[in-house]
């Protein structure tokens, strides 16, 4: 079976599945070696950190497993991405608990940065916002630059046992979200909310900030209750 190029959209995700079908309809056994980096972004037509991601995820359900210097290779022909489903209907209380708690901690603490932060900070902010930006552009998950975001704001509280909190809670969604898990590309679409939540931030207006923050919070709490029929 030959690899189709993939198309923009949710690009990590359909690389994920054309490799899974790829190794499947070549019948790959456990120790099996998939073509190289290079190779795979060639013949899928994507970037090398989509396909990196699409790799991640395909890590995430063992169904291959990358070593640094050698390569990707099939590790359970067996498994599938459809695990995920499973996975998320079994943590999606505690996702939706999750998001209920950090909606008014992370209120508390972008209000918090609003009085405190300094224009460093929000320089920052906003760097790691044009970087979110570029990726959206290129079609990217820019899913660690979403975490910087965040975590810019919880410093710029300046509040040291609020921080401590929210830190916890980040680690504690990212064991749920990314693994087993392994798609935040589901909640992509709620970005176009950050820029007008950082420039609320910046002209110090609470009450604009706090809305969009609820309308990112509901739209991605929405997100994961639609996501087992996507």
């Amino acid at each position: 079976m030959n690899m189709e190029p993939v198309k923009k959209m949710n690009v990590h995700s359909t690389a994920a599945e054309i490799i899974e079908d790829y190794i499947k309809s070549n019948d790959l056994k456990s120790g099996d070696k998939l073509p190289s980096e290079r190779k795979l972004a060639q013949m899928l037509s994507i970037g090398r950190s989509s396909l990196r991601e699409a790799l991640r995820k395909l890590e995430t359900v063992n169904l291959v497993q990358v070593e640094n210097g050698r390569g990707a290779f099939v590790k359970n022909p067996n498994a599938t991405i459809k695990g995920i489903n499973m996975q998320l209907a079994i943590e999606k209380p505690n996702l939706l608990q999750l998001f209920q708690v950090r909606e008014v901690l992370e209120g508390l603490a972008i209000e918090l940065a609003i009085e405190n932060a300094t224009n460093e900070e929000i320089e920052n902010m906003e760097q790691i916002m044009d970087e979110i930006d570029a990726k959206l552009e290129d079609k990217i998950n820019p899913n660690m630059e979403d975490e910087q975001f965040h975590r810019a704001i919880y410093y710029a509280s300046k509040n040291d046992v609020l921080i401590t909190i929210l830190e916890s809670m980040t680690d504690y969604f990212n064991k749920l979200w990314h693994s087993p898990l392994g798609d935040y590309s589901i909640l992509i679409d709620s970005m176009p909310l950050h820029r007008p939540l950082l420039e609320a931030i910046k002209n110090r207006d609470k009450k604009k900030a706090i809305r969009i923050f609820k309308r990112l919070i509901r739209f991605d709490i929405k997100t994961i209750l639609e996501y087992e029929n996507k």
